[in-house]
């Protein structure tokens, strides 16, 4: 029986950071143990870890010129024993990183959402898990002739579509996944002008979306049709007690494997958001909020158990972990928030 649950922080490296770091805790009393730094790398924000927890893909920057800024992706391989990380290799270009990545359940393919950018890409992944140096692209600054946000993209569980959330635009675009290319558009939802949609998450069951915006502070429930590809307005419902009225931006949602609760980070408020999920209409019902204990909470993880969540507060420099109630979907803390330098992403083992 292992000692410690493992997880992998991505960071801003604009401050003291140095890259990717290690945080271990103590499986039985839900204590931090101990912190180091897994690789060095600029501004890795967002990882992606395989399902068998054997290779690791980041957001990377490359700032060495200050005239011609590259942002990409690079791939790593984890020891079985130590979960510690090799480079395998990276796919930069001139611009800025993107925003976000997605590694599909086949380790096949992996998108790239890049904000400043207003694109997905789409890189191949040979069988050891290196990128790509082709890959195919949509530009919505193009496409909509408008300022594109791309912040959150996906490929479907049947492998049949690409799922794009676009901020900027305001849309939830759906294209079709052909021949390892991102194809034909198949359908757009429109949101609420000014919303800012930022991030997805489906529950388990395959049939509905829940879409945090950022600007409007609210989840917004879809029912999503396989077949067609496209998705329906079921609700919308506020991130926030009613008694706030300060400013506020919501980053992360997940959902518990159940598909019973779903969270919700709320920057301003610095708050997790907890909502019950109606087993028939899977509309939300607010439960209750808790404090992150920090500043900024950008992200937030599950561990694949389902008993604690940790979240990353950005701009306090610290993690917080909390274990959780599987009745009322609660959280307790159960330590002293770690400091971690600008900690922005979490991926558990």
């Amino acid at each position: 029986m292992e000692k410690y649950i493992t997880c992998f922080i991505g960071t801003y490296t604009k401050g003291e950071s140095k890259g990717i770091y290690k945080v271990l805790i103590d499986i039985q009393s839900l204590k931090f143990k101990e912190i180091s730094l897994a690789y060095k790398i600029e501004n890795p924000t967002y990882l992606a870890l395989s399902d068998d927890k054997k290779l690791l893909y980041s957001v990377m920057k490359d700032s060495k010129s200050s005239e011609n800024i590259k942002g990409g992706i690079a791939s790593f391989s984890l020891k079985t024993n130590d979960y510690s990380l090799r480079s395998l290799n990276n796919n930069i270009s001139l611009g800025a990183p993107p925003c976000h990545i997605f590694l599909d359940n086949n380790k096949k393919n992996i998108i790239c959402s890049n904000y400043h950018r207003g694109t997905l890409e789409l890189f191949n992944l040979n069988e050891n898990g290196c990128i790509s140096n082709e890959s195919s692209i949509k530009n919505h600054n193009i496409i909509y002739n408008s300022t594109s946000h791309v912040h959150y993209s996906s490929i479907s569980n049947d492998g049949n579509y690409i799922f794009s959330v676009d901020l900027g635009l305001d849309k939830l675009i759906t294209y079709r996944f052909t021949d390892g290319k991102i194809g034909d558009l198949v359908s757009v939802f429109d949101f609420p002008k000014g919303s800012g949609p930022r991030h997805m998450i489906f529950h388990p069951n395959g049939k509905f979306a829940y879409i945090v915006t950022e600007l409007s502070s609210e989840v917004i429930v879809l029912n999503y049709s396989s077949s067609s590809g496209s998705f329906e307005f079921v609700q919308a419902i506020s991130t926030l007690p009613k008694d706030y009225s300060g400013e506020n931006y919501p980053a992360a949602i997940h959902i518990d494997k159940l598909g019973t609760y779903l969270y919700v980070s709320n920057r301003g408020h610095d708050s997790i958001g907890v909502f019950s999920i109606d087993s028939l209409s899977y509309e939300l019902k607010l439960v209750s909020h808790h404090s992150t204990l920090g500043k900024g909470p950008r992200d937030f993880s599950l561990d694949p158990s389902g008993e604690i969540l940790i979240a990353a507060n950005e701009h306090s420099n610290n993690i917080s972990c909390f274990s959780i109630d599987k009745n009322k979907g609660s959280l307790t803390p159960t330590d002293d928030p770690l400091r971690v330098p600008s900690p922005v992403c979490i991926k558990f083992i």
